[in-house]
């Protein structure tokens, strides 16, 4: 070790700045995410290691802090409340502003986020219905409508879509974003009045132009809530690979909102799966690209209920989760804007990526008291489980491998013999 330090006090300066960009580049790259295999969190195998870029986040707001400047880190950005929907950026026929979407981007490529951009929303100038009311959550834009060159068979010229997607990877360039995600939650007419056939055509059209920009960029299909917002079927998504969706997306999306039993996110990836064998789509990679808890009347309880949650989809197949929302004040709220502090579901979230980045998880258990576990295991010997039981407190004996745990606010117990274990999942570690 002498000997090395004495080199390093050596080196040409030039040689040493050389090797520290590299170092920062993997750690921007590598750990935050623009290598991330989306792949390496894949359901099928006993175990698996899981990557940063399983974790991910929706913003609200360019002027709140980046969520790796205050310690929470994360492999994917995804773009829907961040006021660079279609609509904002294709501002009149031709004509685009991209200022924003460039603050963003700037800020998704110094940390080392994955860009997954949700195509949604049509100008008011396109739109088939131009100032139609979506519904009471949405203003009176005729945004949640098709464009109008654009008919309900999936007909027409689609030249609105065309000429966006053109000037979109034509502006970023290739491998500037990851993922384009076609529309969202389509199965709710506040967010598409259209038909199935027209969202089929556009994921076509999107898929054939921004391929061809750039080859590597993966189409994300519309990602629905379920057949109603908290219900666990998945018939649109159904209807949509039964009218020749699948053959134009690379990666099958839904979003995660299910009411107060977080665990209920593991039934909904199990039926998106069973439709995704019907139209032989199994191969390809899931991602909830939304998803969190919401206010106390919910039922759902913030750290606690956030943390099972992002659980349960990890141990039921789930490659990435895009938590809404790191910024909001309705949902997620990892992050408050008015006191400019991470929330107890920040520090929760910070937590989880911590125990579990880098190492590798087994299959999600559940034993006959309703208490979960997820074993972790890591370098030199690290061995871990994560339990919790949703419904009751109970007491456990753990193995004698285990000496303490960690709690969801990052301060560690030791204990010997039977612990309480509650709705607040804890770590167990040798």
């Amino acid at each position: 070790m002498t000997k090395f330090l004495g080199y390093i006090k050596t080196m040409d300066s030039a040689l040493l700045a050389g090797m520290l960009l590299v170092l920062t580049l993997f750690h921007t790259n590598y750990l935050h995410g623009q290598n991330c295999n989306p792949l390496a969190t894949g359901a099928g195998a006993a175990s698996k290691t899981v990557q940063p870029c399983f974790f991910g986040l929706n913003i609200n707001k360019v002027t709140t802090p980046w969520p790796t400047s205050v310690g929470v880190e994360f492999g994917g950005y995804r773009t829907l409340s961040s006021q660079i929907e279609w609509s904002d950026i294709n501002v009149a026929d031709g004509v685009y502003d991209w200022t924003r979407l460039d603050e963003w981007m700037a800020n998704a490529e110094a940390g080392g986020q994955q860009v997954l951009y949700t195509f949604y929303h049509t100008p008011v100038w396109a739109s088939a219905v131009p100032f139609g009311t979506c519904g009471p959550l949405a203003s009176s834009d005729g945004g949640c409508f098709a464009p109008n060159d654009l008919n309900a068979d999936g007909t027409g010229t689609d030249q609105h879509l065309k000429n966006f997607v053109t000037a979109l990877m034509e502006h970023v360039g290739p491998g500037k974003i990851k993922f384009i995600e076609v529309w969202n939650e389509p199965n709710i007419t506040t967010e598409f009045d259209g038909t199935i056939a027209q969202l089929v055509r556009m994921a076509q059209d999107m898929r054939t132009i921004a391929k061809a920009h750039d080859p590597n960029i993966q189409i994300v299909s519309p990602a629905e809530t379920g057949d109603g917002m908290n219900s666990l079927q998945m018939g649109y998504l159904d209807k949509f690979l039964a009218a020749g969706g699948g053959q134009f997306v690379d990666i099958i999306a839904l979003h995660g909102y299910v009411g107060p039993h977080a665990e209920d996110v593991g039934t909904r990836i199990a039926n998106t799966q069973a439709v995704m064998a019907r139209f032989s789509q199994s191969g390809k990679p899931v991602f909830v690209t939304e998803g969190g808890y919401g206010p106390a009347s919910d039922g759902s309880d913030g750290p606690g209920w956030t943390v099972r949650h992002l659980l349960t989809q990890l141990g039921n197949g789930a490659q990435r989760f895009f938590l809404f929302d790191f910024d909001a004040t309705n949902l997620g709220i990892l992050y408050d804007t008015t006191t400019g502090s991470l929330t107890a579901n920040g520090i929760a979230y910070q937590q989880v990526y911590d125990w579990l980045v880098g190492r590798s998880v087994s299959a999600l258990t559940l034993d006959n008291a309703g208490t979960y576990r997820l074993s972790v295991t890591g370098v030199n010997g690290f061995v871990a489980q994560v339990i919790w039981n949703p419904s009751t407190s109970v007491k456990v004996t753990p193995s004698a491998t285990f000496r303490q745990y960690r709690d969801l606010s990052g301060v560690v117990h030791a204990f010997s013999g039977s612990i309480v274990v509650s709705s607040d999942p804890i770590l167990l570690q040798n």
